[in-house]
């Protein structure tokens, strides 16, 4: 039997800054296409990790990018998160549980599926699956936001039979109040200036989440 406690150690021997669980009950109202249990039916829990991007290469990388080291870093932590959860992955099914790990949101569908009313969407959104997981809350702006890094933290997910003691959802400070400083940080021609359409809100476990749509 592995424990939560086993998986997040492996998470941070591994390399990840946060680590986080949920059990699949709490993705009941996502699109079954995009769901855990639309990838593995047989699944009980969700395993979300986080690796923290350095503060400087968003600091000073400038806008347009004066500096690549931001782009280079986002590589280098693609590449170790993608790491984390194949080894994870792996010993998980060396313990007796199927264990599926979902890429890194580099991989994106281009046209829409009939069951989901968007252009765009990952296999499964690492920031949904983040929040559920009791990471932080979702931002104005789409992020994930955690009280350890802002939104400077990429995400990746494990979804696997194991069941595992899930996290609860976070309550702590409030960690976006609308404040519109990311409007305001983003280039001129931005979505989050041109493209934004209403609000969306979602519950997850009782905890609402409103974004922009």
């Amino acid at each position: 039997m592995i424990t939560s406690q086993q998986v997040k150690a492996m998470v941070k021997t591994l390399g990840g800054d946060l680590c986080g669980i949920a059990n699949v009950e709490r993705f009941k109202d996502a699109p079954p296409r995009i769901s855990p249990l639309g990838h593995l039916p047989t699944a009980k829990s969700v395993i979300v990790a986080a690796v923290h991007t350095p503060d400087g290469a968003w600091e000073l990388g400038g806008e347009p990018i004066h500096n690549w080291g931001s782009a280079s870093v986002v590589t280098a932590v693609n590449s170790r998160l993608e790491r984390i959860a194949l080894y994870l992955a792996r010993h998980l099914e060396e313990a007796g549980y199927k264990s599926i790990p979902i890429p890194q949101t580099a991989i994106w569908r281009y046209r829409p599926h009939e069951e989901l009313n968007i252009n765009f969407s990952p296999d499964l959104s690492h920031i949904h699956a983040g929040a559920a997981a009791g990471l932080g809350d979702i931002g104005y702006q789409g992020l994930l936001l955690t009280p350890e890094y802002g939104a400077r933290q990429r995400l990746i997910t494990i979804i696997t039979e194991a069941k595992l003691d899930p996290d609860p959802m976070y309550n702590g400070h409030t960690l976006c109040d609308y404040c519109m400083q990311c409007v305001r940080q983003c280039a001129p021609s931005s979505a989050l200036r041109k493209e934004v359409d209403g609000m969306t809100e979602i519950v997850i476990d009782g905890k609402k989440f409103t974004y922009a749509n």
